[in-house]
């Protein structure tokens, strides 16, 4: 598939401002995946300038953190250094610790090789125990039956997600989003948008895709 790119007039950093303050004037509820990868933290500054700005209302957003039971102790500093500002901001930061399940990597044709995050029976070989704020169950969640793949778009509905993800990536990222793009529409059928989606490593101009 064939891929034009259009540069805009403006640089990378204000069309992201832009994209954020568009999606809460909407006037719903803002959620906002992040993961302590560089960009969710280069979409979390973003979005805490414009609320120390009063340009966004940080009572609409609620911040969302996967915990997968491994992560870096490096990870568990910074999400929760990040936790403490968004809340102190006004924000909601919801820290998942569900059982939910995941598929091997290396059976992904069968899916018939799982293992459950935060597994209860199997608490003596957990990684790592859980922070005591964690949210450990949810309504809409389908308990060691669902991946977070399914239980978030549920827990979501009704409002709109931001997540920190860039076609620089990868070309298979780069292809999604300019199908997306070409349709005539900038969110997903799930309800998300990738305000930082043209950034690069390197300094550049916003693109738009044609």
């Amino acid at each position: 598939m064939a891929i034009k790119r259009c540069p805009a007039t403006i640089d990378v950093v204000e069309a992201a401002k832009i994209r954020i303050r568009n999606v809460f004037r909407n006037g719903l509820p803002v959620y906002m995946s992040f993961s302590g990868g560089k960009d969710s933290l280069c979409l979390s500054q973003l979005v805490m300038n414009l609320i120390q700005a009063g340009e966004i209302n940080p009572a609409q957003l609620t911040v969302q953190f996967i915990d997968e039971e491994a992560i870096f102790p490096c990870i568990d500093e910074k999400v929760r250094e990040w936790r403490k500002k968004f809340m102190l901001a006004g924000a909601k930061f919801e820290w998942f610790c569900l059982e939910v399940k995941h598929y091997n990597c290396f059976n992904e044709l069968s899916n018939d090789e799982t293992f459950i995050c935060w597994d209860r029976y199997k608490k003596d070989v957990w990684v790592r125990r859980p922070p005591s704020f964690a949210i450990r169950n949810h309504p809409l969640l389908k308990p060691r039956t669902d991946a977070y793949q399914d239980f978030l778009p549920r827990a979501c509905r009704g409002g709109i997600t931001i997540t920190g993800v860039r076609t620089a990536e990868s070309l298979q990222r780069l292809q999604y989003m300019a199908s997306m793009f070409r349709t005539g529409s900038n969110i997903t059928k799930r309800g998300q948008i990738f305000p930082i989606y043209d950034w690069r490593d390197a300094k550049g101009v916003a693109v738009l895709f044609d």
